[in-house]
């Protein structure tokens, strides 16, 4: 989530595309991007400097509204990893979207720094994540 942003562009996509060429992604992943701006596939791929077999994987879905449709149709997975790439102050409402687009025990929610700004905004952060997901899953 936020893969239309700069994070997504100069850190997470190529970390991926390195792990993918090290052979620590399974062959069987995919990677989705999800964003606000309008992509296809072949638009989101031309924005970084990645292998052609790593783009071959990497998608693009704009916003969250049928995400876990448009996953469904790339394949059946034991592991969704969600990767939140957005601002800290929209981590809860994102977590409480997920789940009612479905997303459920299959989903791991990897939260960007900081998790709240206090120990009090941190602890209420914990417990909206975890009216949706479980300790295990954040």
């Amino acid at each position: 989530m936020g893969a239309s942003g700069d994070l997504a562009r100069r850190k997470l996509v190529p970390a991926l595309a390195r792990l993918f060429e090290q052979g620590e992604l399974g062959p069987d992943s995919i990677v989705i991007g999800s964003g606000r701006t309008a992509y296809t596939d072949e638009s989101f791929r031309e924005r970084f400097a990645v292998s052609p077999a790593f783009a071959q994987i990497l998608h693009y879905h704009q916003g969250l509204s049928g995400l876990k449709t448009y996953i469904k149709r790339k394949g059946v997975f034991e592991r969704i990893v969600i990767f939140l790439a957005l601002p800290p102050s929209v981590y809860a409402a994102r977590a409480e979207e997920l789940a009612k687009e479905g997303f459920g025990g299959e989903a791991i929610l990897i939260i960007e720094k900081p998790f709240g700004y206090d120990y009090e905004s941190a602890v209420a952060l914990n417990t909206a994540l975890g009216r949706h997901f479980s300790e295990r899953q954040i």
